[in-house]
């Protein structure tokens, strides 16, 4: 993700992409351009490796182009 306000915190992010899939690992950097974040999605008990996939395909659906905090 890209282009969200510097004044997020990783607990915002986490609310935001939390919606769509349980969130393995998350990782937030910002710099004088701007704040970008990857997140990984993936089954907590290994057993379905379709899930992490599959929610960041959602995410990326729901979440692409949205105008969101401005």
């Amino acid at each position: 993700m890209k282009n969200f306000p510097q004044t997020w915190t990783e607990d915002d992010l986490k609310t935001l992409f939390g919606q769509y899939g349980d969130i393995l690992s998350l990782y937030v950097s910002k710099n004088d351009k701007g704040a970008f974040a990857f997140v990984c999605y993936g089954d907590k008990d290994n057993q379905d490796r379709e899930k992490g996939p599959k929610a960041a395909m959602k995410a990326v659906e729901e979440l692409n182009g949205k105008n969101i905090d401005g």
